[in-house]
């Protein structure tokens, strides 16, 4: 080739890249062409110097508060980007859609140049191993081993100190003593070695460096954009060869600062491998004692197995990683704290009075500085205002959707309810726009005002359902990517409020995902409990050691349903459950088909009515609701509550629907029911109820009233009838078929020892319409919602359904034999349980043995947990059913195509305790939900009649499922009232017969 002929090639190539970025960019500038930003500085360098330079930030405060909750921003050659701080956005970036949404090119490849491939330049698999050895050593517990070693560290930066001002005030440069004790902190907690005595002023070489780092980076914005294409041109040593040839001063000082990183954290390696190589005793002679982050992931590393295992390198690069993220972070919080205290004298004496009225200047425990109000408060409302990482960003790996929770005007005037986005499309996530806005956190969102954090946060705040791992703020993000060194800050002297608050999710779904298949967390005045999904111990809990593990006082379920089968322990509850087995038992299934179909007609008729006008947006939680009330109704009670053709609430119905979300906003008072029902006799303890000042409380009072007088009344009418004979059991609903028919016979013809009370019969009718009527409803409700955001499996199920005339009327085995109807019903109930977290409590000490070892807080392998007498362990219904371990890497989606092969060995051989599917949704044992089956034969009806009729689709309005004792929808976050909105429409294959 020649010359002229290798220059016109290149040019070509040149030519093309350019055409390509080109037609990338356009694609990215049509799709965002409606939202509105403010003017970049130029078209070659977009808006990267407004938002990186070092006077961004009254350019970040003004996207934040003139823009947000969504504006449009320019990268480089004049590409959009999205600055975006609306909750169900960044909910959708950080955990609904994450894999979507992955750190820039430019971000991991730069920080791989920086710091080596650790946790801040890693993705995927990769990144989750790393984590996963490093997580005991930022939990909660390793905290409070952790704070004598910080408390040593600030006395030497207090007497060093102390020299330099003696009695007279002194003007000194704080920041560099906060930069250094930074260093030192986690020098010290975090590697178990010391880069600064403190008490001199001996400036460390490796301090100097990082204090310098970010200020070079800022520097360099449009050079930090190259890292991606310098990670990739050729071995180390060519690219080091490259740099040296940079004729750029502030390049040239980041080489310098990184090269001081490595070569330190390096020897610091070297020399903590040396001592692990001498034992364990020599460890416990190192600064810290061996409880440093990186000496207990090393000690984890070496006992993990070899796929798990991190390199040397990779250790290394942790060190670099923590020191640079823990150093200028923390000293620049730190040194903004101050800055403010000194320039508010009135809250730094609030403060001093505090601390030193709590002696916390001298040694506290974690939880006893945990406690300071205050000091909490200054904290967080600084945090929330200067986060330290003010604008993280993502890019979308694929064309996608970003839902918003509230419209955004356009552009044009019209409203944007969502937003397209394109592969490539660069989202800077709005910390400060979300941690300062004034529609959530009121008028006074802008200034600094820790005393907010001493009374309870705005509702808006507390609903905004927002997916960062701290105060409700985004500040140190969420999801999988959080910042690991944050996300045990907000689990306080209780997690058990995020457990069952509404908002608990997020919470549950990271400990169900995140953690080993034990972790600990912490009931009222900080009493240790357990989440526990690992197969073999989920097995001694529900069958082998069975009688160590009872549910939890019972007191609760006894006032809300009497003495049934959810209040009564040992005999009571086996000879309750001998008497009721019959009438849950595949035969009885058989027989009650029918009566299903026949309530679910109705529903068909009911629902017609409201669509033949054309597509309607209908209530469905509502109607499955008024179904699942009249299936138990007459399926289980031979009664109808609800017509169903006709649109009449049913007044049972209408509080059922009530009871779990009110029993959601009363979650601490439930803890005091075991000592409520010992205070004297019922009609004391209901003229205290009567007393309490709240709604909630009040509203389930009335629930539980007129549960009682329905049963009531249904008992009388049934044993009328069962004194008049068989003819007369025959002319009633379900001709003598239902549950309570069966129960009733069979207890009138058992020995007197055996059998069961009037009350306790009645305590059953309660039981059975609370257990049956929310639970089968939501689920309902939740695969429609599915199905309604699934088109493609909705039309699969319904050409299945259609083809076996399942609408109309089959036997209980044919429809038993519709393989996709099925894994429709098994694939939701893996992912949305409807009991979500059942409880037991130890009442002896005990053992619980582990399928595989897990990794302790000190980094040794542990195979069996020793329980104590009262521990409380929350059965991990959702980290048994979605353990990517057990399941695959899918097993966070919804996949329902798993269930039409058969399933990993992984799976069928895990001796996995639950009654159904290798699933713990209805958990197993002698306590397993004895109404699986019926709820499951429910379902298959309802779904079958309803897709041969109607089609569903999501309106524009967001559903919001909630956690709590059972998940339920609503409209947004706001509104706590349950319903499900879908656009309904007949199907065309029945228009013509209708």
């Amino acid at each position: 080739m020649t010359l002229e002929e290798l220059w016109s090639s290149l040019l070509v190539l040149v030519a093309a890249v350019f055409v390509w970025q080109y037609l990338e960019i356009r694609k990215v500038r049509n799709a965002l062409k409606n939202i509105s930003g403010p003017t970049p500085a130029s078209f070659l360098t977009g808006s990267i110097p407004q938002l990186f330079s070092r006077e961004s930030t009254n350019f970040q405060r003004h996207l934040a508060f003139d823009y947000a909750p969504v504006a449009k921003l320019y990268s480089m050659f004049g590409r959009p980007m999205l600055y975006i701080s609306d909750p169900k956005a960044l909910h959708t970036i950080v955990i609904k859609d994450e894999p979507s949404f992955l750190e820039p090119d430019s971000f991991i490849a730069m920080n791989h140049l920086l710091f080596g491939r650790g946790l801040l330049a890693t993705l995927g698999d990769t990144h989750r191993k790393q984590r996963k050895l490093l997580n005991p050593a930022f939990s909660i517990n390793h905290m409070r081993h952790i704070i004598p070693i910080f408390y040593n560290v600030v006395y030497k930066l207090r007497d060093g100190i102390k020299k330099q001002i003696s009695r007279e005030a002194e003007e000194i440069n704080m920041l560099d003593w906060m930069g250094r004790t930074a260093l030192e902190l986690i020098g010290q907690g975090g590697l178990g070695y010391s880069f600064d005595p403190l008490i001199e002023d001996a400036l460390s070489e490796y301090g100097q460096a990082i204090k310098t780092l970010m200020p070079n980076l800022i520097k360099i914005p449009t050079t930090r954009l190259m890292a991606p294409y310098l990670i990739r041109a050729g071995p180390a040593s060519f690219r080091r060869f490259i740099l040296n040839l940079v004729p750029n001063s502030d390049v040239q000082r980041v080489k310098h600062i990184v090269d001081t990183m490595d070569s330190q954290s390096r020897a610091i390696f070297e020399k903590k491998k040396a001592v692990f190589l001498q034992g364990e005793e020599a460890i416990l002679q190192q600064m810290g004692e061996g409880k440093d982050i990186i000496s207990i992931l090393m000690r984890a590393n070496a006992s993990t197995s070899e796929a798990d295992k991190l390199s040397e390198d990779e250790i290394i690069a942790q060190m670099s990683t923590f020191v640079f993220a823990a150093t200028d972070t923390t000293s620049n919080t730190l040194a903004r704290i101050l800055h403010i205290l000194a320039e508010r004298p009135d809250v730094q004496d609030k403060l001093r009075a505090e601390v030193l009225d709590a002696h916390a200047g001298e040694l506290l425990s974690y939880d006893e500085l945990d406690k300071l109000s205050l000091l909490d408060g200054v904290c967080r409302e600084t945090l929330r205002l200067d986060p330290p990482i003010p604008v993280p960003s993502r890019v979308a790996n694929r064309d996608t959707i970003i839902p918003l929770a509230e419209p955004l005007v356009g552009i044009d005037g019209s409203l944007i309810r969502e937003i397209p986005i394109v592969k490539g499309t660069e989202v800077m996530i709005g910390i400060l726009g979300w941690n300062a806005s004034k529609e959530l956190w009121g008028e006074d969102a802008h200034e600094w005002k820790p005393e907010r954090w001493l009374t309870p946060l705005p509702g808006k705040v507390t609903k905004s359902s927002i997916p960062g791992v701290y105060a409700n703020s985004m500040t140190f993000v969420g999801g999988k990517r959080a910042c690991i060194g944050f996300k045990f800050s907000e689990m306080e002297m209780s997690n058990i409020s995020q457990m069952f608050a509404r908002e608990g999710t997020s919470f549950q779904r990271h400990l169900a995902f995140e953690y080993p298949p034990v972790a600990k967390l912490y009931n009222i005045l900080g009493r240790p409990m357990l989440y526990v999904s690992d197969p073999k111990a989920l097995h001694t809990i529900l069958i082998k050691d069975e009688p160590s593990f009872p549910g939890l006082d019972i007191s609760f379920n006894y006032l809300m349903f009497g003495r049934g089968l959810l209040a009564t322990l040992g005999d009571t509850h086996r000879k309750q459950r001998k008497l009721l087995n019959p009438a849950f038992s595949i035969n009885h299934m058989r027989h009650i088909i029918p009566i299903f179909y026949n309530v679910v007609h109705k529903l068909r008729d009911g629902v017609k009515k409201q669509v033949t006008g054309g597509t309607e947006a209908i209530d469905m939680l509502d109607w499955m609701s008024r179904a699942a009330l009249e299936l138990i109704g007459q399926g289980g009670l031979g009664y109808s509550f609800d017509p169903l053709i006709e649109d009449a609430p049913n007044e049972y119905g209408q509080v059922m629907k009530t009871l779990v979300p009110n029993l959601i906003k009363v979650s601490v008072v439930r803890f005091m029911i075991p000592y409520l029902i010992r205070l004297g006799p019922a009609r004391f303890r209901r003229f205290i109820v009567d007393l309490v000042p709240n709604d909630n409380v009040q509203s389930i009072k009335r629930t539980v009233d007129i549960m009682d007088s329905q049963a009531h009344a249904l008992f009388e009418k049934k044993k009328a009838a069962l004194l008049h004979g068989e003819e007369a059991i025959l002319q009633q609903i379900g001709g003598g078929k239902d549950i309570m028919s069966i129960l009733m016979r069979a207890n009138a013809s058992t020995s007197e020892a055996d059998g069961l009370s009037d009350e306790e019969i009645i305590a059953q009718m309660s039981t059975l319409v609370f257990a049956a009527t929310d639970t089968t409803s939501n689920t309902l409700a939740r695969i429609l919602h599915i199905l309604a955001e699934r088109p493609d499996v909705q039309d699969k199920l319904r050409a299945e359904v259609l083809d076996a005339h399942a609408g109309e009327s089959l036997s209980y085995d044919e429809l038993d034999q519709l393989p996709l109807l099925d894994s429709v019903c098994r694939e939701t109930l893996r992912l949305d349980a409807p009991l979500q977290y059942p409880l037991r409590v130890a009442n002896r000490d005990t053992v619980l043995p582990l399928s595989e070892p897990i990794v302790g807080v000190d980094g040794s392998l542990i195979s069996e947990i020793p329980i104590v007498k009262g521990t409380e362990i929350i059965m991990g219904v959702l980290g048994c059913n979605a353990s990517k371990k057990l399941w695959g890497e899918d097993a966070h989606e919804w996949k329902p195509e798993r269930w039409l092969a058969p399933l990993p060995e992984t799976i069928t051989k895990a001796n996995i305790p639950g009654v159904y599917a290798n699933l713990m949704t209805f958990i197993g044992g002698k306590k397993a939900c004895i109404g699986f089956k019926f709820s499951e034969m429910e379902m298959k009806v309802v779904l079958s009649v309803l897709l041969s009729n109607f089609t569903f689709e999501p309106t524009d309005k967001p559903i919001v499922w909630n956690a709590g004792g059972l998940r339920y929808p609503t409209v947004g976050t706001v509104s706590n009232k349950p319903q499900m909105p879908l656009k309904v429409r007949l199907y065309e294959g029945v228009k013509a017969s209708w």
